[in-house]
């Protein structure tokens, strides 16, 4: 493999652009919702959206993981693209239940916002993996 997951590497500038890409979607979403939220649900509202926001952003991070470190162990693309859609669905439940039961965040607008976060992430989730994809075809080590 020439594209070396070292940091300064065309895999870890990817990664970078794609963290900061998902957060800025997410952000975007948070500030659109905000006030449809507010006339809905009043000032409990904001907060819920913000922690769903901020759940399938990390939930695209941990998403994220089995691309590049499958990648790096030789997985093929199939293994790992399953692992992910797994790891961030599993991620996306948890912290949308310790944020509706721990913290109390009106259930809602938590379930609205995630389920538009996350449809809108995976779309970023989707580009990500595709140009791992596309790397790993340029180098001949898809399985």
């Amino acid at each position: 493999m020439t594209d070396s997951d070292d940091v300064g590497s065309p895999v870890s500038r990817r990664m970078l652009r794609f963290a900061l890409l998902a957060a800025a979607i997410a952000w975007v979403i948070g500030l659109l919702g905000w006030l449809p939220v507010r006339n809905w649900v009043g000032d409990v509202g904001p907060p819920a959206l913000w922690a769903a926001c901020a759940a399938s952003w990390v939930a695209s991070m941990v998403g994220a993981l089995p691309m590049v470190v499958g990648r790096r162990a030789g997985e093929p693309i199939v293994v790992r693209a399953l692992a992910a859609t797994g790891l961030r669905l599993i991620t996306t439940l948890v912290l949308g239940l310790v944020f509706g039961v721990g913290f109390g965040l009106e259930p809602r607008v938590l379930l609205v916002g995630l389920a538009v976060s996350y449809a809108a992430l995976l779309a970023v989730d989707t580009w990500f993996a595709l140009g791992l994809a596309k790397a790993d075809s340029a180098v001949g080590s898809t399985k």
